[in-house]
């Protein structure tokens, strides 16, 4: 059997992220279901909800993020839509991975896998800040599994985003957790939401998810989307 990979810094940083994770869920506006879908990265969580004859809309959330962001959104996407809310695989989340995701090629092939376990041939793809990238991404490589894509905000996409490393990566992922500051984490992040209305349990589950491990993700960088625009995906060398 293998073994999933150790994202979390302890079992009580893990029991406290479940706790953060759950109240969330809880307060989840419809009905839903939640599914673990077996990939070679390993078990992928995923939330269902909405019609079951409507057409699927799978959620990717912001980087360093969870499917329980979507809760302001799922219960209208509900009425016309059969809603996949998806934690990534290699985020500290409900997800179980057994091995890293260490390139954008092998992010596409995870959710391409993903698309297969949940048996979905066509899906329309919205994905949110570092996850719009991911989205575009798959759209551009696997065109064929890909309806419509939305994004919204996408990160380092077509710009890159200076102000973003230095005023929330550095102190909120890395300076931080080091010196366990929950204080310079929400700092960081009261920076990236501008005021944007936030309920309590997300704050606790946002400030739980910095605090409690590290993450598995490729980086994102717009040059290498232009490159996948203009050359196609780079191919192994032989």
């Amino acid at each position: 059997m293998t073994e999933k990979l150790n994202l979390f810094r302890s079992p009580d940083a893990e029991a406290s992220f479940t706790k953060a994770y759950d109240a969330v869920l809880s307060t989840w506006p419809v009905a839903y279901e939640n599914r673990y879908v077996p990939t070679s990265f390993g078990q992928t969580h995923v939330i269902v909800s909405g019609n079951p004859e409507g057409p699927p809309v799978m959620l990717l959330p912001p980087g360093g993020s969870h499917a329980p962001i979507w809760i302001r959104n799922v219960g209208t996407l509900s009425r016309s839509f059969r809603v996949y809310a998806v934690d990534i695989i290699g985020e500290l989340n409900r997800s179980r991975p057994t091995r890293p995701i260490k390139n954008h090629t092998a992010f596409v092939e995870w959710i391409t896998e993903l698309l297969d376990g949940l048996q979905l041939q066509r899906v329309n793809l919205v994905g949110n800040s570092n996850d719009g990238f991911f989205a575009l991404e798959t759209a551009l490589l696997r065109p064929e599994r890909v309806n419509k894509v939305v994004l919204i905000s996408p990160a380092a996409t077509f710009v890159q985003m200076w102000a973003w490393w230095w005023h929330l990566l550095v102190p909120a992922h890395i300076v931080a957790p080091l010196i366990h500051s929950e204080r310079m984490i929400m700092k960081a992040y009261d920076w990236l939401w501008q005021g944007f209305p936030m309920d309590d349990c997300y704050r606790e589950l946002r400030l739980q998810s910095k605090l409690s491990g590290k993450r598995y993700r490729p980086s994102i960088n717009s040059v290498e989307l232009i490159q996948f625009f203009l050359c196609g995906p780079r191919r192994k060398r032989q």
